[in-house]
């Protein structure tokens, strides 16, 4: 699904075309690697306003300013976008996000 793919561009600030993708290594795979222990670690904090990340000067600061209830809802968006965006068709859940529901761990 295209917009799986652009959900994870904006909430990575990455593009499938950066250096970084190379070989085997593409936007999917990278988010899918670091759910969901390391998420907010891939996460881009500038697709944020201001008023949830504060005056944040680095990606790190910005996410302190967040609760962990937004964290977890954060780490939801990649989640969907790397399950609907799987390399394979029969591996993708086609079923609209609004009736997703991750538990909390």
């Amino acid at each position: 699904m295209e917009w799986a793919g652009l959900l994870l561009e904006i909430f990575t600030g990455k593009r499938p075309t950066d250096k970084l993708f190379q070989e085997n290594l593409n936007l999917h795979h990278f988010v899918k690697m670091a759910l969901p222990e390391r998420a907010m670690e891939i996460l881009d904090n500038s697709a944020l306003c201001e008023e949830v990340t504060g005056k944040a000067k680095t990606r790190h600061e910005g996410w302190r300013n967040l609760t962990i209830e937004q964290q977890e809802c954060l780490i939801c968006v990649p989640q969907i976008a790397v399950t609907c965006s799987a390399d394979l068709p029969q591996d993708r859940n086609d079923q609209a996000p609004s009736r997703w529901s991750f538990q909390r761990s």
